[in-house]
């Protein structure tokens, strides 16, 4: 538990989020080994397109310091491999969290030098890898746990293909984003959502409508002439 303890107050003096520092604290403080172990355990590993966790305090949970180190990782390796190729497609869910993650997912990426063209409000996830291909993105975030229970919050990469990424690039990902910065040290430019760079640029409402075009476009014609059949 000692170690738990020594990581967790290193955690907190680098988050820099009020309500996930005070939470981390708490279970500080209170002395729960079980609680601690789950938040200061280990970090949230990259699998399928990204990372996915509960949202919390600690480096083993879904939260803003986490989301900001793992943009700052993502654009480390995206500078490292195609620079100045951007911008990078970006949209989010409904869920609770989601929309502070687009914001500081963008904000870091905004001050890494690489553009952004983003979702202002919640979209499907098919919605971005369509937008990464019609803009040649040079990569796609999408902040949602997809399937996973509310409490829940992800963060799903996809590639220049627009594509969700897979070896050997999600492991590239994940090592940058273990050496990156502390949290409150990682360069981020606040309230981008709100205009406060030139280089975040939201997508207008025509990027959905010729989603929706091109989807009718594609759907095969029915064998008996009448509605489409669809197994889920």
């Amino acid at each position: 538990m000692t170690d738990h303890i020594a990581a967790a107050e290193a955690w907190i003096a680098a988050d820099p989020d009020p309500a996930t520092r005070a939470e981390l604290r708490r279970l500080v403080d209170g002395g729960d080994a079980d609680a601690l172990a789950a938040a200061m355990g280990g970090s949230l590993a990259f699998g399928t397109a990204g990372i996915r966790g509960r949202v919390g305090a600690g480096s083993g949970r879904m939260n803003r310091a986490v989301v900001i180190r793992t943009t700052a990782g993502l654009a480390a390796y995206l500078n490292r491999v195609r620079p100045g190729a951007g911008p990078v497609a970006l949209g989010f869910d409904g869920r609770l969290s989601s929309r502070q993650f687009a914001e500081d997912a963008i904000g870091v990426l905004v001050a890494a030098g690489i553009p952004v063209r983003y979702f202002a409000d919640p979209v499907p996830t098919p919605l971005v890898a369509y937008a990464a291909r019609r803009i040649h993105a040079t990569a796609a975030v999408v902040i949602t746990a997809s399937h996973n229970p509310p409490q829940d919050n992800g963060y799903k990469v996809y590639d220049v293909n627009a594509a969700q990424i897979i070896p050997p690039v999600d492991a590239e990902i994940a090592a940058e984003s273990d050496a990156a910065l502390p949290a409150n040290e990682v360069a981020r430019i606040d309230e981008v959502l709100e205009g406060a760079s030139p280089e975040a640029v939201p997508f207008g409402p025509e990027m959905a409508e010729q989603y929706v075009y091109d989807l009718c476009a594609i759907r095969p014609p029915s064998a008996h002439g009448g509605p489409l059949k669809i197994v889920y």
